[in-house]
């Protein structure tokens, strides 16, 4: 049997952060670093992706006994929208205030809904993906 690596998962997730965090820079009122401040959006989305989604993710599947990846995508699309929009204001400001920012979660969150659902079917076949589990 296997699991989903974390840290594959995380490293691919902190990634396309790092590039959303640079589409999202051009239209920012305080931009910052060209490379530093979306890498550390990138990095730091990541981090509290995986502090806040964890924890409900294990609520969930003691609400559920057992989640489908579809599920899974559901009970985690809120929260990562928020965190999204939050993130997304504290590091850019972006130009259209809490609307463009909320337009850049969407991005975002789709993004990431789309590496879970591809991740979720491929990690059993794709050996840098998966974890032995007894």
């Amino acid at each position: 049997m296997y699991l989903p690596n974390p840290v594959a998962i995380g490293t691919i997730k902190a990634a396309t952060y790092v590039i959303v965090g640079a589409l999202v820079r051009v239209r920012a009122t305080m931009p910052g670093h060209m490379v530093l401040k979306p890498v550390t959006f990138g990095i730091v989305r990541a981090i509290l992706g995986w502090l806040i989604g964890a924890p409900l993710l294990l609520i969930a599947i003691a609400a559920f006994n057992e989640l489908s990846s579809v599920a899974v995508v559901a009970v985690l699309a809120v929260p990562r929208f928020i965190l999204s929009c939050i993130l997304i204001q504290l590091f850019f400001r972006v130009r259209g205030a809490w609307q463009e920012a909320a337009a850049w979660a969407l991005l975002s969150v789709t993004t990431a809904t789309m590496i879970d659902l591809v991740v979720l079917r491929m990690f059993e076949h794709v050996e840098w993906l998966r974890l032995a589990w007894c």
